[in-house]
C-alpha cells in the first residue's frame, strides 16, 4: 500500500493552505 490515492494528498494540502489561509484574513481582520 504505497501511494494508492496521491490525489487524495494534494487535496489535504490544499484544503490545509485553504483554511491557513482564511484563518490568516480572518485575523488581519480582527487587528
Amino acid at each position: 500500500m504505497k501511494n494508492v490515492h496521491p490525489e487524495s494528498d494534494f487535496h489535504n494540502l490544499i484544503q490545509f493552505i485553504k483554511t491557513f489561509l482564511y484563518f490568516t484574513i480572518s485575523f488581519k481582520y480582527f487587528l
